[in-house]
């Protein structure tokens, strides 16, 4: 599972403001967080940019 929630509130962000600049809703950050919901690779990798990691960090085979 992809390490987003830990590192969003590492990083000081909310769900609102990565839906935000993903352009999409609050719940669907916290589906993918969750793992209820598959993130597409294309998604992923608009995550890591806006988090400022890669995707090795984000997939968490990789510690920053």
């Amino acid at each position: 599972m992809l390490r987003i929630k830990e590192i969003r509130k590492e990083k000081g962000f909310t769900l609102a403001q990565i839906a935000e600049a993903l352009k999409t809703t609050s719940a669907t950050i916290s589906r993918y967080e969750n793992g209820t919901r598959k993130v597409p690779i294309t998604t992923a990798c608009k995550i890591a940019d806006f988090l400022g990691v890669t995707l090795d960090e984000l997939a968490g085979t990789v510690k920053n």
